[in-house]
């Protein structure tokens, strides 16, 4: 029997499928299997793309909300941030010939909603959660970026968020102050940037990033304030 059915399109036979077919077909897919089919073919990246800003893809991607507190156990919390790093690696590849303003524009949006805002969502910031996972996708995304394009990375995270500018009200004022904003500048700027990396090189490139505008002796304070000792009613620690 002759086969009449047209296959011409650049993926053969998957472009006859419909679009919810395909996006049904994207959610049995491991989320790094996902990630690898966006760098097979332009035509496979566009419908990942369009899969993932997908509500579906949103809970697929992220299966729990965030949590602003403590997890359960530490098998949890692994699981918890892997699924975060994969994101990562998803958006990275299906981003890859993207001028870094898209890229950077598509990561504050995807992060925007996990992004701990230190108001009546999180109760507790010694415990948070969703910064740690902030961390872990952003910094997946930039891995193998240039220094140009993580200097603006921070930019525009430091203004999207305007931890500078809290960092610059700290420094006018006497230590302790402003304590409750000591803690989430600290917390912000440790797991966001500090915390990810993996040599002393790399954290010297992000230290040198939050110090540089402020002069030697605001540049020890704001180092004594990242990792010097933390003392509150509830928390005597400086690990987090």
């Amino acid at each position: 029997m002759e086969n009449n059915w047209n296959c011409s399109g650049p993926l053969g036979f998957f472009d006859m499928l419909p679009l919810e077919l395909k996006f049904l077909i994207f959610t049995y897919l491991p989320v790094v299997e996902l990630s690898c089919l966006t760098i097979t073919s332009k035509s496979l990246r566009n419908y990942v793309e369009l899969y993932r800003n997908t509500e579906r893809a949103q809970k697929y991607l992220i299966p729990y909300p965030v949590s602003h507190s403590a997890l359960p156990d530490t098998d949890q919390q692994q699981k918890f941030y892997d699924q975060f790093r994969k994101c990562g690696l998803l958006l990275k590849r299906s981003t890859c010939l993207y001028a870094t303003k898209d890229r950077l524009n598509l990561v504050q949006g995807f992060a925007q909603k996990y992004l701990c805002s230190f108001n009546q969502v999180c109760h507790n910031p010694f415990h948070c959660a969703a910064l740690k996972c902030y961390g872990i996708f952003l910094h997946t995304v930039i891995a193998g970026w240039d220094d140009k394009e993580c200097i603006r990375a921070f930019e525009i995270i430091s203004q999207t968020t305007v931890m500078i500018r809290h960092l610059e009200t700290i420094v006018r004022y006497k230590a302790g102050a402003f304590s409750e904003l000591e803690i989430h500048v600290r917390i912000f700027f440790r797991r966001v940037f500090l915390n990810q990396c993996q040599s002393k090189p790399e954290k010297a490139f992000w230290l040198n990033l939050i110090m540089k505008s402020f002069p030697m002796v605001h540049q020890a304070r704001i180092l004594f304030l990242l990792y010097g000792p933390v003392c509150d009613s509830n928390h005597s620690s400086s690990n987090f």
